[in-house]
């Protein structure tokens, strides 16, 4: 979990670090604990869905389009029958 610390607006923060380890320092919009806790726990949740969940469908979606302007209708064909494997 990550350390909540509270600026001297009032509004709790808490500090994300990237695979390269660069920080964001995040809002919560919240001016308590309780509040901010709960963000920071559906914000990681819904990162760790598009993370495992989207990638490679968005992959393959931008490969398709990209592949249907340089390869032939059948082969574009051959590979979305794959991908509805």
């Amino acid at each position: 979990m990550p350390t909540l610390f509270k600026r001297s607006n009032g509004i709790l923060y808490y500090i994300q670090t990237d695979d390269a380890g660069k920080r964001r320092w995040i809002s919560t919009d919240q001016r308590t604990r309780q509040l901010a806790n709960t963000f920071v726990l559906q914000r990681q949740n819904k990162q760790a869905f598009n993370i495992q969940g989207f990638r490679l469908e968005s992959f393959i979606k931008e490969f398709i389009s990209y592949a249907s302007s340089i390869y032939s209708a059948e082969t574009v064909g051959g590979l979305k029958k794959q991908r509805k494997k």
